[in-house]
Parts: C-alpha cells; sequence; structure tokens
C-alpha cells in the first residue's frame, strides 16, 4: 500500500502562538497526509498552552529549543547584525539577508532536513526561508501561508535599519518558488500576487465549528461590555479611542482586554480610563487557550477589531479576532481598514465600521450593534460560512495540486 504524501510545516514561532499553524495541520492530517509540525520552544510561559494543544493532536511535532549557551547565543545575534549591516550597505545576497532576518536559521534548517517531507510549508517569513532552503536541498515541494505582508508588517520607526530590504529579499527569491500561495485576507494575496506568487488562495483566520457555543449558551448572560483580545495588549492598537468612546456609553457599560499587557501599559492606560472616568470599568482578563477563545467572546454584547491603517499590513489584513466574535455569534465593530470594509460588505447586519477617532460614532455603532437580528446573523454567518469545517476544503485542494494527487 502506498505510503500517504508526508508534509512540513514550519514556524518559527510557538505552536501555541500560531492557531492558523494548529488549523492546517489538522486539516490535512484529516486529509490523509502525514504532517509534522517544526516549531520554536523558546518562551517558557508559552511551554503550558503548547501542551495543551499537543495533547489532543493527531499529527507529529518536533519542538526546537535554542541550541548552546548563553555564549553561542550572543554570537547568534552578533552574526545576526553584522548581516543586517550588509543588508544596509546594500552588499548582501538572499542568504545574507536570511541571517539578517532569523539568527536561528541554521538551527531550523538542520531540523528540517531530518524530516522527510514531499511539501514543505513555511509560515512567517523565517519559516518561508527555512522551508525553501530545505525543499531545495530534499528536491521537495515548497509552500506557503502569508498570515500578513510582511515587508509591511511594522512602522520605519519600529523597524531596524536593512529590515525591509532583508525581507523584500527572502520574499523574491523565495515566493516565486512555491508551488502554491495561501493568504489570509484577500488583499493579502494581491500583495504577493504582485511579487509572483501563483494565484494566491483566501484562507480566513476561522475556527472550527466545534469551537462555536450552542444557540443557548451563546445567549445566557449577555454582558454590557465591547471585548477585546490579543496575545500582548499595548499601544498603538487603537484601544485608547475605544476607550474614550465607552465613556460615552451608559454607567454599566465596560470595556474588557485579554491577554498580556506590554511593561507599562497597565499603568498608562489607567492613567487615561481614570480621567475619563471609565477606571471601575476597565477590566484586564488573562490569556487563554486558543481553543476557548470563541467561547470566552461569545457572552459579551460587542466584539472589536481595531485595526490601524499604518503600518499598511494592518490595512489589508483579516485576524482571527472577526472571525472568532463572529463564530460565536457576537456582533463586531471594525475599524475601517480597506480590509475591513470590503469584508464588512458579506457581514452586513453583524457588523458596523466606523472611524475609531470619531468617538461619538463608535459609541452609536456599539449601542447600535445590541440587537437580535446583529447577534442572529453572526451566529448565522459562523456557522454556514465563517468557519474552519468550511475554509479548510480550500486548503486542502491547494496541497492536492501541488502534491498531483487530486
Amino acid at each position: 500500500m502506498k505510503s500517504p504524501p508526508r508534509i512540513c510545516i514550519i514556524t518559527s514561532g510557538h505552536i501555541a502562538s500560531s492557531p492558523r499553524v494548529v488549523k492546517e495541520a489538522d486539516a490535512l492530517q484529516a486529509a490523509g497526509f502525514e504532517v509534522t509540525v517544526l516549531a520554536s520552544d523558546h518562551f517558557e510561559p508559552v511551554r503550558r498552552l503548547d501542551r495543551s494543544i499537543l495533547e489532543r493532536v493527531a499529527w507529529r511535532s518536533v519542538l526546537l529549543r535554542p541550541q548552546g549557551g548563553r555564549i553561542a547565543r550572543l554570537l547568534g545575534k552578533l552574526r545576526r547584525e553584522v548581516c543586517r549591516i550588509w543588508v544596509v550597505a546594500g552588499r548582501s545576497g538572499t542568504g545574507v539577508a536570511i541571517h539578517a532576518n532569523f539568527e536561528r536559521h541554521q538551527e531550523f534548517v538542520s531540523a528540517a532536513l531530518r524530516i522527510p517531507a514531499d511539501l514543505y510549508i513555511g509560515h512567517t517569513l523565517s519559516g518561508l526561508a527555512v522551508a525553501a532552503t530545505a525543499a531545495l536541498q530534499k528536491r521537495a515541494i515548497l509552500g506557503f501561508d502569508a498570515e500578513d505582508w510582511h515587508r509591511e508588517e511594522q512602522s520605519e520607526s519600529d523597524r531596524r535599519k536593512g529590515q525591509k530590504r532583508a525581507i523584500a529579499l527572502i520574499e523574491e527569491a523565495f515566493v516565486p518558488k512555491c508551488a502554491y500561495v495561501t493568504a489570509a485576507s484577500p488583499l493579502i494575496g494581491a500583495a504577493y500576487a504582485a511579487l509572483g506568487a501563483r494565484t494566491p488562495t483566501t484562507i480566513l483566520n476561522v475556527f472550527p465549528l466545534s469551537e462555536a457555543p450552542s444557540s443557548q449558551n451563546g445567549d445566557a448572560g449577555q454582558i454590557d461590555a465591547v471585548y477585546w483580545f490579543s496575545q500582548t495588549i499595548g499601544p498603538d492598537r487603537g484601544i485608547e479611542a475605544i476607550l474614550r468612546a465607552v465613556a460615552l456609553l451608559p454607567q454599566q457599560w465596560e470595556l474588557h482586554l485579554r491577554g498580556t499587557p506590554s511593561p507599562g501599559y497597565v499603568e498608562s492606560l489607567g492613567c487615561l480610563a481614570e480621567s475619563l472616568g471609565m477606571k471601575e470599568r476597565l477590566k484586564w482578563l488573562p490569556p487563554e487557550r486558543p481553543d476557548q477563545m470563541v467561547r470566552l467572546a461569545a457572552p459579551y454584547a460587542v466584539g472589536l477589531s481595531v485595526e490601524l491603517n499604518q503600518p499598511p499590513n494592518r490595512a489589508i489584513c483579516l485576524t482571527n479576532k472577526i472571525f472568532t466574535y463572529v463564530l460565536a455569534g457576537t456582533p463586531v465593530l471594525l475599524s475601517d481598514t480597506p480590509a475591513q470594509t470590503l469584508l464588512a460588505k458579506d457581514l452586513g447586519k453583524a457588523s458596523s465600521v466606523v472611524n475609531i477617532e470619531d468617538s461619538r460614532a463608535v459609541a452609536d455603532s456599539i449601542l447600535g450593534l445590541c440587537s437580535v437580528e446583529a447577534r442572529e446573523e453572526a451566529r448565522t454567518l459562523g456557522r454556514e460560512r465563517y468557519n474552519w469545517d468550511f475554509e479548510s476544503k480550500a486548503l486542502v485542494t491547494s496541497v492536492r495540486q501541488a502534491l498531483g494527487v487530486v
């Protein structure tokens, strides 16, 4: 009996920090492929969440801890900085750009080469470079999942010198070599198509129907609160603008934030809340397992997806927040980025698009989303269209075509 095609999915992040990787691995394993995920294991607080995911999956994982001691890691960072200097000087090729972008590249390549695969799929830019290097050496097929438009993920002030050039060199070298590209939004797909990707397939950041609350539970105990979550909570995410809008709502309304605050952010946002009379109405919630996020969003009146238009990647992305809320049956307030404005046409009554700097308009939109019709439309969209059971079919088809096993 012929063995199933082997797939290696590569991310430079933790398993728990990469829900898109987990969903992809689940779908491809269920479709009959033999899947191995190569991921990082470098941050102690996330390891518990990694274990909770790996306890229930059918695919194999290889978790790579940083190699060597403190001196070896310092030398790796030094090499990365030297490579960045060469990139800034305009004297670098793809190899130098790879090491300027990711100091653990060679560790990951060595691990990837020990994983037999017919197809290597890169997640994150670092994952793409590792997958491409392994695929070339193994004469295997290369795929890429673009969750973001990587060269435009950071603002100029946050980006290190030469970083954008290094990213561009990597993208231009490897994206055209991919047998297929999937993208997390239509506009991200269009950005990579312009770099030579073969007609990218949009695979939205949606979640399995099994994570949806029952209709009865979804209506129980609705909280008069606006809800936002992320791995990290910090400035330049639009939270301050929302806080000002919630301050205009009736006194029972609160703003709930779930995730790990960046250093000093609890204090700085708390000062703003106090100045607005919102000190007791701003609630901080701890991080939770990815597979619990839909359930946790269900009781809220309104979910927030407040992307900004800068850096450019934020303007064209569609994050998992939107689809978490929709599957939970929770109406969603969208900031007016191009990608979210385009999506809102399909979300109908389940969403409202606003300029988040207009506090009065935001407050009015929040109240406008508090209707039975809005919740019912969100619930219907989540169960019929915006879920992983539906979306994963396009992923499996793309992979089958790339491997020639349709």
